[in-house]
């Protein structure tokens, strides 16, 4: 027991002098629209003139994966047979490591997220680097422990997003409600983020029959034609940022 408790606490040194990053995070913002500005559709009564969400989606390198390209044979010497794995194999993201200056994206094959690990440089490309069981980064041609073939392998990430409130959430549209001699309608209705409607937020709005604008808030329509049947227009513009 405390030869293996001491083997821990190398581990843990080795590891901390090597560089262990914390996790990346980053927010982008997206905008998903029913329509496109400045083109001429149609809808019936019923259906939206605009429906929009907007939203910012926080991405984490903390449960991305990353698959690879080819497939590749991978093995460490001493620890049993050789691992064919396919291409589209996933493996998952454990880390950042820093050697000389240099930083590296570091990978695991499931269930071997404690052993040996992947180092890929910037353009997330294995070369050769890798820890061993014991963090200490080596290379394939520094008396290895671990044979991978062929190499290079390339990986392609598949970020972890999840999308965030913190910073505001828009999703809404507008329906087109019909046309007669006296007025157009149209309806207001706000959604939750899990898309249910909240009637506090339900507006009607009402229009003059012969409207060749529609106004709302920052969004502007162009009423090409409107009967009580359906409805071409053109949304000129949102107030929102382009995709």
């Amino acid at each position: 027991m405390k030869g293996y408790t001491w083997l821990l606490a190398v581990v843990f040194l080795i590891a901390v002098s090597d560089g262990i990053a914390s996790s990346e995070s980053s927010s982008r913002r997206v905008v998903d629209r029913s329509y496109t500005l400045g083109q001429e559709q149609f809808v019936y009564v019923g259906q939206p003139l605009v429906k929009v969400k907007d939203y910012n989606v926080k991405e984490s390198l903390s449960g991305t994966k990353f698959k690879s390209d080819i497939p590749f044979t991978y093995h460490i010497r001493l620890m049993g047979p050789n691992l064919d794995l396919p291409a589209g194999a996933e493996l998952h993201y454990a880390g950042e490591r820093t050697k000389k200056g240099v930083r590296y994206t570091a990978i695991a094959i499931p269930g071997q997220e404690q052993g040996v690990l992947l180092l890929l440089d910037e353009t997330d490309t294995f070369t050769g680097m890798f820890t061993n069981i014991l963090g200490q980064v080596q290379s394939v041609g520094d008396k290895p422990m671990i044979k991978i073939s062929p190499r290079p392998i390339h990986f392609s990430r598949v970020r972890s997003e999840a999308v965030t409130t913190t910073d505001g959430y828009m999703n809404f549209e507008i329906v087109y409600g019909g046309r007669n001699k006296d007025e157009m309608n149209l309806l207001y209705r706000e959604y939750t983020p899990d898309n249910l409607a909240r009637p506090a937020f339900t507006q009607p709005l009402t229009y003059a029959p012969d409207s060749s604008t529609l106004r709302f808030r920052e969004i502007s329509i162009r009423v090409v034609e409107a009967t009580n049947e359906g409805i071409r227009y053109v949304v000129e513009q949102d107030g929102l940022p382009a995709n």
